[in-house]
């Protein structure tokens, strides 16, 4: 079984509305009475239907996506913090993009939403970034506790 490509990830990483009035976004933020209940986007497990729910049914297919995340703790770590493979992903990229970033911003400001589906920025590039990374950390906070 292969699953991909991968693609869409505009909503991910806790980019989605939480004023959108829809079912699929409400459980996305895990407002009261859907998902986790807790307000925040990095906890939950959100793909809950067809093939996945079937899947994560299965104890052991359950233990081998556990086992290779465990595996990959390092590199997902990175992305967002410093450890011992080097300076983490975003620092890195941010760093080197940094010119093309500053022209993204003038055609396309981080300040303003591009859709109504999408979360209201923050006021600027660097505290958008930070939101990032913190809701990294979060979310694999989140689901090293979901795979214990």
């Amino acid at each position: 079984i292969h699953a991909g490509p991968v693609w869409d990830f505009d909503l991910s990483c806790g980019n989605a509305s939480k004023a959108y009035d829809e079912d699929k976004y409400r459980s996305y933020w895990n407002v009261p009475d859907y998902g986790t209940g807790s307000g925040d986007s990095a906890d939950g497990v959100w793909m809950q239907f067809g093939w996945f729910k079937l899947l994560m049914q299965n104890t052991r297919f359950k233990s081998m996506v556990r086992s290779r995340f465990l595996e990959l703790q390092p590199y997902i770590i990175n992305l967002y913090n410093d450890n011992e493979i080097g300076q983490n992903k975003i620092d890195t990229l941010t760093i080197e993009y940094r010119e093309d970033i500053e022209r993204n911003n003038v055609l396309w400001p981080v300040s303003q939403t591009q859709s109504i589906i999408e979360m209201k920025p923050l006021s600027d590039y660097t505290a958008n970034i930070e939101y990032y990374r913190d809701w990294l950390n979060r979310r694999n906070k989140f689901l090293l506790g979901y795979f214990e």
